[in-house]
Formats: C-alpha cells, structure tokens, sequence
C-alpha cells in the first residue's frame, strides 16, 4: 500500500505547508497578535476535524484517493486568490472588535475551509483500509513525517524563494499532480480536469502579493512599494504612501516610517545620551529604520552594538538612508541578529546606554520586552 502512504505523506507536506504560507499573507491582514494567532489557527484545526467525517462518506460514494487529493490542490489554488486579498477586503471591515474578530473568523472558515477539509480527509480516508495499531501507527507516523518536513520546507526554503503566494501555488499543484498520478482511468481525467480549473484560476486572478504589491492595512493608500524581503520569520516590506511618508511594514503592521511626524524615534536615542555623564557604549534592540540608532551616533558614541530579530529589517536599512544617515556603514556599529532579550541573557558586554522601542505588546512574541524581569536584565547589563 506504498501508494497510499505516499498520498498520506503529501497530505501531510501540503497542508503543515500551507498553514505557513497562508497565515503569513493572513497576518499582513489580522496583524500577528495572539488573538488573530488562535482565529487562524482555528480556521485550520476545524476543517480538519470534519475532514474526518467527509473521508467516508467520500469513501463511501467510491471516490479515489487520487482524485480526493487533486480536488484538494485545485481548492488550494483556487482560494489562494482569495486569501492574498485578506488585506484589501478587511480594510473595509471595521465594526468594533467583536464583529471585526467574527468576520475574520468567518471568512477564514469560509475560504480556508474546503480546501483544508478535503486534503484533511486523505489521513482518515487511508486509516479507515488499515486494521491494527501497527498499520495504523505507520500511517500516523507517515504523515507525522510529512507535515513536519512541509512546514520546515515552506518557511525556510519555499517563502524566501517564492512568497507565500507562490508557495501556496507550488503546494497546490505538488497535491494536483500527484492525485493525477494517483488516479487511473475516468478519475484521472476528472483529477487532470481539476488541475486546469485551479491552475487557471490561480495564475489568472494574481495580485502580485509578495512581488508587486506589499501587503497591509495602511492608513494612507500606497503609491510605491519599493523593496519586498519575505524571510523564514516574517515579510518585510518597504512602501511610499500618500503622505509623502517612506513606510517600513512588517507582517502587513506598519511599524515605523520615515516621515515629519517620527522625529521622536530619533530621542529614543539622543535622550538618554543627553543624561548620561559619560556614555562610551550603547545597545539599541529593534532596529527599525535606524533612526534611534543613529541619534546615539550623533550624539557621539564610541561603540553601538545593534541586535535586531530580523535580517530583512537590517537589509533594509539602506532606503531610509536620508533619516539613518547611512548607520550600518559606520565601522563604530555592529550589528547581531538576534531576539533582544536573548543577547542580553548570553553576552557579558555591559553599556552605558540601552534604548529600544520594540512592537506593540499585543503582538505574539513581543510581551518579553515589556516584562519586569527584562527590565532587571537591562538593569544588570548597564555600567
């Protein structure tokens, strides 16, 4: 039953796969906070869980696994369309928190659903012609193996070589061509038939997310985007708007720009430089457009050691030369790629002067920086 594995295994590959690429273009609309984190993950796990019902009754009416798994990839190219808009149609939701967290729910059953349940289907589907907990736990384990090199491959491999749209594309179609293979006869014409369908919808309906067009819910209808850098951890993005502002989005969330109106990040820097008697060493965490950074340098730091999370915000230093005056070039600054608190914890530098002003503490993952205890870490790390 090597065939049936193989199918099982790719199920597994595609969807862990996809849960990657599309909660990345699904952020750039609901933002990375913790509580769009559990709306789309339940757009996931529901699915999923009826994909359990739907395998017998798909069974049921002798539909092949083969073409079970090509009309799940032909879903999968069908609705990506869809999701790569998320941005733009919620741009136009804004009813207050409940009914704007309902609707993205909704939506994201709606459009990640079907998809989702019918490549969910193929696990149980295969478990239900396995007796035995040996032959069932080769089936789980399988699978296990499938999801598990899926989401490795579309985070490192797949989003900073295609974007999350492609990716989805390219998982899609792996589904489509195999469940053509898989098939035979009749259902491999049905399951061929399915593959042009979603691969016309998919190609035709491309809204350049990713490439062309920087995802997001700004406040000022871009103009420009000018630079796109999807990495393993988020999508950086560099865009002109309509207030003449140069804006640096991350996950869609405008964190910073270059504009009249951020002359207060440059004081994140120049403050504390004021105040302090003698500073020789400084720590900027979160890098941004580097403009905190480069207010410590003109205020006449000796050394800057720079520690940000995300290599992509660094390489985008240069378009916001004219507010960072060029900072990573300095010979005086070094930069580290590294979570914040987690350099604080591991090096024995200590400094004169540490700023920073990371993401709002809503955002998953951030709420460290806001902590007591990193507060103490600081503490512990100033001369």
């Amino acid at each position: 039953r090597s065939p049936e594995l193989a199918v099982v295994f790719l199920a597994g590959l595609v969807v862990l796969g996809l849960e990657v690429a599309w909660f990345r273009a699904m952020r750039a609309a609901f933002w990375a906070t913790t509580d769009s984190f559990a709306i789309i993950l339940a757009s996931v796990l529901v699915p999923l869980a009826l994909g359990a019902r739907l395998a017998r009754a798909l069974a049921g009416r002798g539909i092949s696994l083969g073409v079970v798994l090509g009309a799940g990839g032909a879903a999968v190219l069908c609705v990506t369309p869809i999701v790569e808009r998320f941005d733009l149609i919620f741009t136009q939701i804004n009813q207050g928190y409940v009914l704007t967290a309902l609707a993205w729910l909704v939506l994201s059953m709606i459009v990640l659903g079907p998809p989702v349940a019918i490549l969910g289907s193929c696990l149980p589907y295969v478990l239900d012609r396995h007796d035995g907990t040996t032959g069932w736990g080769r089936v789980y384990a399988v699978n296990t193996l499938g999801a598990v090199l899926g989401s490795l491959l579309a985070a490192w491999v797949l989003l900073p070589w295609l974007g999350s749209e492609r990716t989805a594309w390219l998982l899609g179609g792996a589904a489509v061509i195999a469940g053509v293979v898989a098939s035979s006869g009749s259902n491999r014409l049905t399951a061929a038939v399915l593959a042009a369908v979603g691969l016309v919808v998919a190609m035709g309906a491309d809204s350049g997310a990713g490439w062309t067009r920087a995802q997001g819910m700004f406040q000022d209808q871009v103009t420009r985007t000018i630079a796109i850098d999807e990495g393993p951890d988020s999508t950086i993005a560099v865009v002109d708007d309509a207030s003449g502002d140069r804006v640096l989005t991350i996950d869609g969330f405008a964190a910073t720009s270059q504009g009249s109106t951020m002359h207060y990040m440059t004081w994140m820097g120049r403050l504390p430089m004021l105040l302090h008697p003698a500073p020789r060493r400084g720590l900027v965490i979160c890098f941004g457009t580097g403009q905190t950074a480069n207010g410590l340098r003109e205020e006449g730091i000796e050394e800057l050691d720079v520690v940000e999370l995300s290599p992509s915000v660094l390489r985008m230093a240069p378009y916001f030369a004219a507010s960072n005056r060029s900072i990573l070039t300095d010979p005086r600054v070094r930069t580290i790629v590294m979570d914040g608190r987690a350099w604080l914890r591991r090096t024995d530098r200590t400094y004169d002067v540490v700023t920073l002003e990371p993401m709002p503490p809503n955002f998953a993952g951030v709420n460290s920086l806001y902590s007591r205890e990193f507060y103490q870490l600081v503490a512990a790390r100033l001369r």
